[in-house]
């Protein structure tokens, strides 16, 4: 059986530095009740994922 992977809305990664610690950040007014998040966007008309989290 083939699963279908869900459509995203934002791309991103987990970075860290090099002492290995997380870069995290506090989304604005805790949008959608997030206190903490990893680093992503939204994708811009005709860019894919990747470029997207790169950006």
């Amino acid at each position: 059986m083939i699963q279908q992977i869900p459509t995203a809305n934002a791309y991103g990664g987990v970075l860290l530095t090099a002492c290995g610690q997380v870069l995290l950040r506090e989304p604005a007014n805790h949008f959608d009740g997030y206190h903490w998040t990893f680093a992503k966007g939204k994708a811009d008309p005709e860019e894919n994922p990747e470029h997207t989290a790169l950006r």
